[in-house]
Parts: structure tokens; sequence; C-alpha cells
């Protein structure tokens, strides 16, 4: 009964979270019952991780980790919430897993140009 209402749990999750590259933000909304909106301005982002583990490899996959410089928080990705392989933001950190690998590739790639275009302003805050 525990592991059902896990998988649910983490189907009910990974359905709920949503991500989208707009003009000056990288968008994300998360939440099964509290729905949470974060806009990321591209000039924000430090670090962009692509992480492929062993089964990621098996089954071509792979994950997209996301830092930001942000002051909304700073707690980091646990190696749990990532071995879990639940997407969502947590403190600075946000956590897109179960890409294709192609997907996740391409989503870098995007991101790195759009941070090199939109450099960070002083009006510009993270979330």
């Amino acid at each position: 009964l525990l592991a059902t209402i896990g998988f649910v749990y983490s189907v009910l999750r990974k359905n709920s979270f949503h991500y989208t590259i707009e003009q000056d933000f990288f968008t994300l909304k998360q939440g099964i019952i509290s729905k949470q909106t974060r806009h990321l301005p591209f000039g924000v982002i430090q670090n962009i991780f692509y992480n492929q583990d062993v089964f990621d490899k098996i089954f071509g996959i792979a994950s997209i980790v996301i830092e930001n410089a942000s002051q909304g928080g700073q707690a980091r990705i646990s190696a749990g919430n990532l071995s879990l392989g639940q997407p969502g933001f947590f403190g600075n950190n946000i956590h897109i897993p179960g890409l294709s690998k192609q997907h996740a590739q391409e989503l870098k790639n995007i991101i790195l140009q759009k941070i090199k275009n939109h450099p960070l302003e002083d009006s510009q805050s993270g979330l």
C-alpha cells in the first residue's frame, strides 16, 4: 500500500511540474495541491549540469540541474532528491529529470544562449 501511494505521488508530482522558456525568464510551475510559480531571470543562472547515471544511460534519458544566484533560500538539492528523480525547484536549484538525451542537451544549449543574451540587470531579481 505504501509503495502504491509513493508511486502515485511520484506520477502526480511529475505531471504537475511544467517549465517554459520565455523571452527574459525561465518559468517553472509545480504543485499537486499547493501550486507554486517561479520566474527565474536568465541572468541569475550560475550553473547548468547535465546528469546521466548508469540507469539513465540504459534508458536513454538524462537530467538537467540548474543552479541560480537568487537570494530566495539557501537550500541545495540533496542527493536524495536527485536520486529519486523528482522534478521541481528546491531552494536555489531546479531539477528536470527524465528528459531524452537530445532534449536535455538542447535545453542546456538554449538556456546557455539565453544567459549570454540576457545578462542580469540591477532592476531584476531572482526568486
